[in-house]
């Protein structure tokens, strides 16, 4: 469906959550989602003293969000 928008003139943009890039013209990145998972777990890390465990749930492995 973006496809075909840009096919018909439509400027197509992803922010955030990028969508296929075949089918948009440009994607804005507001953070790296590497660095947010890594302060994540630093902070898991210091509120926990570093010892014992922890869970992760993710709804998907897709989702930036």
């Amino acid at each position: 469906m973006l496809k075909k928008a840009m096919d018909a003139g439509i400027n197509v943009l992803s922010v955030d959550s990028a969508v296929n890039a075949n089918s948009r013209m440009l994607h804005v990145n507001q953070a790296d989602p590497e660095r947010i998972g890594r302060s994540q777990i630093e902070a898991v890390a210091e509120m926990i003293d570093s010892e014992g465990q922890i869970a992760i749930l993710s709804a998907t492995s897709q989702a930036t969000n």
